[in-house]
Parts: structure tokens; C-alpha cells; sequence
């Protein structure tokens, strides 16, 4: 079913960045969405930054999800936030 809905459907794109304390893990925060959040066809790390516009101690991580419609997004960014991310 999901191979038809992939097929004969638009999906939508989007990434997210948002910023962790040094020591999270991004496969783990990953994992945790795929689980938690519905209607989410894939995700993956697509960065992880530590440049001078993110301060000491902190890690960017970017997240590129695939869905079927973007309010799926929104609920990504929930989660997020939950773990106590802080959206770029």
C-alpha cells in the first residue's frame, strides 16, 4: 500500500534544523521520530554542525523528512522541541 500511495501521490520535502546539547544523538532523535510521528515516509540526517552560529556546548543536527502532507512537518517539529531542541 505505502509503495501505491508513494507512487500515485504527491509528497512533500522539507528539512529542519534545530539545535541540541553536544552529547545528543542524531540517529537516536532520528529513530524516535520515524516511531512517534505518522505519515512520515523517510527521514535522514542530512547535517551536523557545530560552526561559530551555534554556541559552545551545542550541536546542530538537520533532518530532511519525506511526507504525504506537510502538516506532518509541524508534528516533526514538536517532537523536537519535546526533546528540548531549539528550531533554527
Amino acid at each position: 500500500m505505502l509503495d501505491w500511495k508513494i507512487k500515485n501521490q504527491n509528497t512533500k520535502t522539507n528539512s529542519i534544523s534545530c539545535i541540541f546539547p553536544k552529547n545528543s544523538n542524531a540517529e537516536i532523535i532520528k529513530d524516535t521520530i520515524k516511531n512517534c510521528v505518522d505519515d512520515i515516509i523517510s527521514i535522514k540526517v542530512t547535517d551536523i554542525y557545530t560552526g561559530h552560529q551555534i554556541s559552545e556546548g551545542n550541536v546542530s543536527f538537520t533532518f530532511e523528512i519525506v511526507a504525504f502532507d506537510k502538516s506532518t512537518f509541524k508534528s516533526v517539529k514538536d517532537v523536537l522541541e519535546g526533546f528540548g531542541g531549539i528550531i533554527r
